[in-house]
């Protein structure tokens, strides 16, 4: 293959990974460093390092907000409960029910954590979780996810605003669900895989222009 073809071939895969970011669906990751590459500078992560250890718990719902993001923490029934050691903090559920993150920031496109089940001695369990998760433009994502250990990653994005994050067991079974190092943030706006695409397109041009003179 020449030089050229070379060259407009890395084009058209450009041109088409621009078309397929800005087209309207939900992208999901299990690596964090993908994920972070595919969301803005802007974006927050909950450590839940400072949340209350053991006793009796603390309360549901609570919010938590940071770097211009906020959203709020629920629980079924009962309190939630900061378990692990210190300084690794994990938030989960005092009785064996579901956690909930909703009203999210109006700039919430993109979530991603450590979502797992606990038993009752704290301490990690190979069981599926249930993780869905509700947009503003009505659209619902689900799955069934098996995370390989509490520092197992799942992400997604999407071009809307997510509303809701759901995680419960699944299938339904006596485990405590469990979040740690909870990541909200923005994906780019489509102007930005526009400006991507003309760029493309231009270099296509110089390439052609060139190769004529």
């Amino acid at each position: 293959m020449n030089k050229r073809a070379t060259t407009l071939k890395l084009i058209a895969i450009t041109l088409m990974a621009v078309s397929a970011n800005a087209t309207a669906q939900v992208n999901t990751f299990t690596d964090f460093a993908t994920f972070s590459n595919a969301i803005t500078s802007s974006n927050y992560t909950e450590t839940f390092d400072t949340i209350p250890d053991g006793g009796f718990g603390f309360a549901s719902p609570t919010n938590f907000s940071g770097n211009g993001f906020s959203f709020t923490a629920e629980t079924g029934t009962g309190n939630f409960i900061g378990i692990n050691s210190p300084p690794d903090q994990w938030i989960s559920t005092y009785d064996v029910t579901f956690i909930r993150f909703t009203n999210f920031s109006l700039n919430t496109t993109a979530i991603g954590g450590n979502f797992f089940a606990t038993q009752i001695d704290e301490s990690y369990i190979n069981t599926g979780v249930s993780v869905t998760v509700t947009f503003a433009d009505a659209t619902v994502y689900t799955t069934n996810y098996l995370p390989a250990g509490p520092s197992a990653f799942f992400g997604l994005t999407y071009n809307t605003n997510i509303t809701s994050l759901t995680l419960s067991n699944a299938p339904p079974a006596a485990e405590f669900m469990t979040v740690n190092d909870l990541t909200v943030g923005v994906i780019p706006e489509p102007s930005t895989y526009a400006l991507l695409g003309l760029a493309a397109a231009g270099l296509a041009g110089y390439v052609i222009r060139r190769r004529r003179a």
